[in-house]
């Protein structure tokens, strides 16, 4: 129900997407997205040029599986060098995270190896064509019409594009609470 949506692509091994995750994000998810404002969703663009990032996608939707989509999201940004490295076991080390999260690890190492999580990941590449070619990109929808707009950006900044396309006071109804969405298009408000 919130009047804006913001659909982001990004890669986790992206440093202006890992910039956006752990410095912008935070604050937009309190003045937006907390308030439901803003309603933010999440899909994966893992380039061609980030080998490991298609992995930690599909750990991110095997986390999501479990509830902890955005809590894995900010541990691959925030622990990216432990799972990137070419010398180092990927699944291994997106499995520890998973530890850390404390998912059921079995139906994540499950998942991490099937199809269900890949195919999730495989789908937003395909919503990404004509849409999204770099990292990140945020496409912002109102009304059935949309603006898209590229790289990361400062919290501030941000937050001005966020509100020149909130309706004003005026145009609200009565704020309302956020309705339960899927895990990946909602953040939740505690996030360490």
């Amino acid at each position: 129900e919130a009047p804006l949506i913001v659909v982001e692509f990004t890669d986790f091994q992206c440093p202006s997407c890992r910039r956006h995750a752990l410095e912008t994000q935070p604050e937009l998810d309190r003045g937006f997205v907390e308030t439901g404002k803003v309603l933010w969703v999440a899909k994966h663009l893992p380039l061609k040029m980030h080998p490991r990032a298609p992995v930690a996608a599909v750990a991110a939707e095997c986390a999501g599986d479990q509830g902890r989509f955005w809590e894995m999201r900010h541990l691959l940004f925030e622990q990216v060098e432990a799972w990137s490295k070419e010398d180092v076991d990927a699944d291994a080390e997106l499995t520890r995270l998973a530890g850390r999260l404390s998912l059921d690890i079995p139906e994540f190492v499950g998942c991490l190896q099937g199809r269900t999580g890949l195919e999730r990941v495989l789908q937003d590449l395909y919503d990404a064509q004509g849409v999204a070619q770099q990292t990140p990109t945020f496409i912002l929808l109102k009304d059935g019409t949309g603006a898209v707009t590229r790289g990361a950006k400062p919290a501030e900044v941000f937050a001005r594009l966020l509100e020149a396309r909130l309706p004003q006071k005026a145009e609200t109804s009565e704020e309302k609470e956020p309705s339960a969405a899927e895990d990946r298009a909602q953040p939740p408000v505690d996030r360490e």
